[in-house]
């Protein structure tokens, strides 16, 4: 089996990545359960850095460990 070649991104969708964060804004007690039931706290399904940073302070918020 060969390596991908380095030139190619993997497969992303930054407007999946928008809306799953929107959900979360919206309804935080009926989406982040879930989300979190699919995915990792760390947000590390996230491609761009800056979704999963506001992912993670997002968890945080609604663990009650950011206020």
């Amino acid at each position: 089996m060969s390596a991908p070649p380095l030139d190619r991104l993997p497969p992303h969708s930054p407007d999946a990545e928008a809306a799953v964060l929107g959900c979360i804004l919206m309804d935080a007690n009926d989406c982040v359960p879930p989300c979190l039931d699919a995915m990792r706290a760390g947000g590390e399904e996230f491609y761009e850095l800056r979704h999963r940073m506001i992912f993670k302070i997002m968890v945080g918020m609604f663990d009650g460990r950011v206020a």
